[in-house]
This record gives structure tokens, C-alpha cells and sequence, in this order.
């Protein structure tokens, strides 16, 4: 005799709202076995256009007091009256896809006294389906029915429809990082490739220098840019940076110029890349200020690697000079950049106009760059400030970094959360 479809009596609120993985406690124990969908209701999906058909697994459960129980259980598409029945009851204008768009595979699951689980696939005809989900985007549905001739079935846990969204033709993109510090004698940098599903093809992607952007000199790309995808496995890019002799920290300018073995999209825009030499080893003891903030906020606040922390320069006590930040240097350096970090939760007294002055001693200083408002993040919570590489015409040991004008606070007090330093020579 056939076993109807329904909710468990006083355990289906419960069930609804726990995982398939405690589905065993809320069984009472004259129920020994109950199927249901590990997901179920509506599933958006897209059809990629990859030459292949597109497949979707579903996994059917099977719990209940007696988990040794055996069970069957069948995984089809709902039938035309039982479709029609479900579009009045919910209020849906979905159509059904035709029956030759897609095919169910596994959908007969019997499960033995060890099996938890079974899985069926659907599998969507390209072909076929495409031009429907084209015409009508979000439309057309798959609508799958999980049902038993001999077990009970959990009523809230027994309808899937797969909507067909749209059709969309794989994208090659750039992925990963955008920033990366080396030593001194440079090395690579792996820049990982994405697409935008699981790859099961074997292509290679064309990559390029776009030498107009890339600011920093020397570099390379490893295996001429071209960059194999294998089944399984995206790809990835190798950029050869050489030592930095000129430049502390330049951009490395890459585009996608095509794509050879299959008819994927790739990314159309451009991606940079920042290479920076890696942070100078600064001390505390090299740090100094004319305007420390009895109060709160320490130098050694600026080299702890922690944003959160931050040094304050003097409110509580009026400071009639610019205040500063100063840093006196064992040796002279002639090529280097440097950066900072505003305070993580607000802007409040970031700097807004910064003024630096080098020399070989605090008393032979002269400017060497005025950094204006457009330069600088003065607005933006713990926003990152780095120079460009600055290429001295003499070497000098102090640096002087002053807050020239502090518009957002209208005073001359500033906050910085770190400082850090790039030295080529």
C-alpha cells in the first residue's frame, strides 16, 4: 500500500527548525525511518555555457529512531497535475521545463542499514534548455518530488524546484591579493586565476604587462604569461620581480589577452598589482616628537602592528610649534618611501596636509615634499597612506614628518595608528 506524504504530527515544528544531523532525537519511536531533501523550496540557479551539460546533485536523508532500517525512496520530477497543484497552492507563475530539457539520474535510492545518505543528479540539456531560460530568465523551474511507496517522508522537506535564472558563459578573472612585500633581491609573486565554477576543462589564458601602468621596473612574467588550467585545478600566474635597486614600492599592470582551448569570457578590465620592498626595521629608540600627548598614545604605538593602538599627538597641552613626528636613522639614506595608517575606528585628526623635511641633523632640515589634502586619506577611517619612491639628490639620516594643517579637527594635534619605511639605499 502506498504511504502518503506528511508532516510528523507534534515533531514537525521541531523538525523544521533543526538540522538533518538531530533529526534522530525528535522521531518518536513508532516511526523507525523518515526520508526528506537535505535542501529544499526554491534553489536559484544559472546555466553555464560550456559546452557540457549542466549537472546538480541532490541528496536525499534518511533518519528516524532505527537508523539501521533499510528504505526506498524515489527522486523525480514532480508530475504535470502534482506541478499544477503546487503553482495554486503557493501563488507561483513558474512554468515547468519541458521533460526533454533535463533528465534525472540515481533517482531511485534504496538505502541500506549503513546508508545516511543518497545522491541523484539532474542533469540539464544545454541545447534544449538554454533558449527558454534565455527568453525568460527566472521563469522556468525543474520541480523535483521525493517520495516513498514503503517509508514516510517529511512533508516540509520533500519539494525542490531549481529556477533557472539566466545562462551565463564562464569568466577567466584575477583573483587574490593585491599587495605584496619582498626582500631586497626581489622573487615571484603567484597570482591565482579564477573561474567563476568548478573547472573541469583543460585551456590556457594569455596574460600580458601592460607597460604604460606598470611603474615598477625589471619585471617579468614567468612562461611568457600564458597560464594552463587543468581539470580540477585553476591557474595560476608567476610574476618575476627583480631586485629592488630604484624603486621601494612601484605597480605591476596586468591584463587577460585571450583564451586558447575553449570559448570561456575573460575579464575585460585590467588588474594592478602593488610590489613593495619589505618595511625597514625601525626602533622605537629612532622615533621622536615635539608634541607627545601627556595623556594617551606613545610612539611605540606606531611599530607594534597593531592598528588599534595609535600615538596621539598633544591636546591636553598647548604645543605652539607643527608637531611632528621625527625619526633619526643609524645610516643616511638617499632612495626610500614610507607610509601610515589612520586610527581604525574614525578619521578624527588624521592628517590632512603633511610636510616633510629631511637632513643629515635636526639642524640643517630642509623640505624635501609637501603632501596636499588630495593626496592623503585624510577622511577615511584607518586609511593607508603610501608614498611614492622618493630619490633624494643627497643622502640624509633625520626625517622629519609635520602635520602642516589640521582642517578636520582645526588644530594641530594628529593621530597616526602605524608608520612604517621602505629603504632601497
Amino acid at each position: 500500500m502506498k504511504k502518503s506524504i506528511y508532516i510528523l504530527g507534534i515533531c514537525a515544528f521541531s523538525l523544521m527548525q533543526t538540522g538533518c544531523d538531530n533529526y534522530d532525537d525528535l522521531i518518536p519511536q513508532e516511526y523507525n525511518t523518515i526520508l526528506s531533501l537535505k535542501e529544499e523550496g526554491e534553489q536559484e540557479v544559472v546555466l553555464y555555457r560550456t559546452g557540457s551539460d549542466t549537472e546538480f546533485d541532490v541528496t536525499a536523508m534518511k533518519t528516524g529512531s532505527v537508523p539501521t532500517s533499510e528504505a526506498h525512496a524515489t527522486l523525480a520530477a514532480m508530475s504535470e497535475a502534482y506541478f499544477e497543484r503546487y503553482i495554486q497552492l503557493t501563488g507561483k507563475r513558474y512554468k515547468r521545463l519541458p521533460d526533454d530539457c533535463f533528465t534525472i539520474t540515481g533517482g531511485t535510492m534504496d538505502y541500506g542499514s549503513t546508508d545516511g545518505w543518497k545522491t541523484a543528479k539532474v542533469i540539464v540539456n544545454f541545447e534544449k534548455a538554454a533558449s527558454l531560460v534565455e527568453a525568460e530568465p527566472g521563469n522556468y523551474v525543474i520541480p523535483i518530488l521525493l517520495s516513498s511507496e514503503t517509508d514516510s517522508v517529511l512533508s516540509t522537506k520533500c519539494e525542490l524546484l531549481y529556477k533557472m535564472t539566466g545562462v551565463v558563459t564562464p569568466k577567466v578573472s584575477f583573483a587574490g591579493s593585491t599587495s605584496f612585500e619582498l626582500p631586497r633581491e626581489g622573487g615571484t609573486i603567484d597570482i591565482p586565476l579564477n573561474l567563476q565554477i568548478e573547472n573541469q576543462w583543460d585551456f590556457t589564458v594569455k596574460v600580458a604587462l601592460d607597460a604604460e601602468e606598470t611603474t615598477l621596473p625589471g619585471v617579468t612574467l614567468a612562461n611568457d604569461g600564458n597560464v594552463t588550467f587543468t581539470s580540477g585545478d585553476n591557474g595560476t600566474l608567476t610574476v618575476n620581480v627583480p631586485p629592488f635597486s630604484s624603486e621601494a614600492i612601484g605597480d605591476i599592470a596586468l591584463r587577460l589577452e585571450g583564451i586558447e582551448g575553449i570559448e570561456f569570457e575573460m575579464q575585460e578590465d585590467g588588474h594592478t598589482v602593488s610590489a613593495a620592498l619589505e618595511r625597514y626595521p625601525l626602533a622605537v629608540s629612532m622615533l621622536s616628537t615635539n608634541a607627545q600627548e601627556p595623556s594617551e598614545g606613545s610612539l611605540a604605538n606606531l611599530l607594534d602592528n597593531d592598528p588599534n593602538s595609535y600615538f596621539h599627538s598633544a591636546w591636553s597641552v598647548d604645543i605652539s610649534d607643527m608637531h611632528y613626528v621625527q625619526v633619526t636613522l643609524p645610516e643616511a639614506v638617499q632612495t626610500f618611501s614610507f607610509g601610515y595608517q589612520n586610527r581604525v575606528p574614525n578619521a578624527n585628526a588624521a592628517i590632512c596636509e603633511l610636510m616633510l623635511y629631511g637632513g643629515s641633523s635636526e639642524n640643517d632640515l630642509e623640505q624635501i615634499r609637501f603632501f596636499p589634502y588630495e593626496e592623503l586619506p585624510w577622511n577615511i577611517p584607518a586609511g593607508i597612506f603610501e608614498s611614492p619612491t622618493l630619490k633624494l639628490e643627497k643622502p640624509v639620516k633625520v626625517l622629519r614628518f609635520e602635520n602642516y594643517d589640521q582642517r578636520y579637527a582645526n588644530s594641530h594635534f594628529f593621530v597616526w595608528s602605524e608608520f612604517w619605511m621602505r629603504v632601497v639605499n
